[in-house]
């Protein structure tokens, strides 16, 4: 928060949006060799791509956001350019895509309207972190809810992208029918980071000083991660179904709406697990 502290709401949004252009800039090459160097050595970019860029995305995007805030507190002046520079160059680059060809147009008003949508979702998630923090401090898993959030959204937004593929290529009836199958495959595919996170959260754990066993820790990150999957896999679906049905297209809507949700029910729902396996 120190960062922000004494700037306005266009600022801070300025400084979020150049900081994501620093680390797209990053991120895009690196997002290309990954899944070329994959495919060459036989490998499917579906089932590794999003957890392993949602790490990358962490340890890219908040050294660029200090970047540029650096520069906004060495230079307050900076801060009003940044906001002109951005809704400028934002508007310039909607309007030329807006007028490229119609797909371009759809891409763009469907993420608007997705990003509309996920603003309202996410400010629940903040007063969900706000009023669960000190319990969630308390019973040690403060530090591991990020992570889950993004690994978690990580695994159903596989889940998304290929039941979205089916319906486009086969049908609703298809995508349901398949959709066991689908979550079977994201759920075996998501075991090593589940495995991985436990063992990190236990370890900082240990480090600050909390007890929790390391067979709780992988018990509560497996029921967590199972529920939630087969929770928001239907809730995919409705989703996918719905957003055809008044013709929009799912792959524009759905994914950034299910990984709200997932960061929105993370923090209850685990909150409700650790109280049942601690009752």
């Amino acid at each position: 928060m120190g960062l922000i502290a004494g700037y306005s709401v266009f600022t801070t949004a300025s400084a979020a949006g150049f900081s994501a252009l620093l680390a797209l800039l990053v991120l895009l090459p690196v997002t290309g060799l990954l899944a070329v160097a994959g495919f060459r050595l036989g490998l499917n970019p579906d089932n590794y791509m999003a957890p392993l860029l949602t790490v990358l995305g962490d340890i890219t995007t908040v050294p660029a956001l200090v970047i540029v805030s650096y520069f906004i507190g060495v230079n307050r002046g900076v801060d009003t350019f940044l906001t002109l520079l951005l809704v400028y160059a934002t508007l310039a680059v909607m309007i030329a895509l807006a007028y490229t060809n119609r797909n371009h147009r759809r891409v763009i008003v469907e993420g608007l309207l997705a990003l509309l949508l996920v603003g309202l979702i996410e400010s629940v998630t903040g007063g969900f972190f706000a009023g669960y923090s000190t319990l969630l401090a308390a019973i040690g898993v403060l530090h591991m809810v990020p992570s889950l959030m993004e690994d978690i959204g990580a695994s159903i937004s596989i889940y998304a992208s290929r039941a979205s593929t089916i319906l486009h290529i086969e049908g609703f009836e298809e995508s349901l029918k398949k959709t066991p199958r689908i979550i079977a495959e994201t759920y075996l595919g998501s075991i090593p980071a589940m495995i991985t996170l436990s063992t990190i959260g236990y370890l900082a754990l240990g480090i600050a000083g909390l007890q929790a066993t390391y067979i709780f820790i992988l018990k509560t990150t497996f029921l967590l991660w199972t529920t939630m999957l087969l929770a928001l896999s239907l809730i995919v679906l409705v989703l996918i179904w719905s957003s055809q049905r008044i013709g929009l297209d799912p792959d524009n809507i759905v994914i950034p709406l299910i990984t709200s949700l997932v960061d929105m029910t993370t923090i209850p729902w685990l909150v409700i697990i650790y109280s049942i396996m601690l009752a």
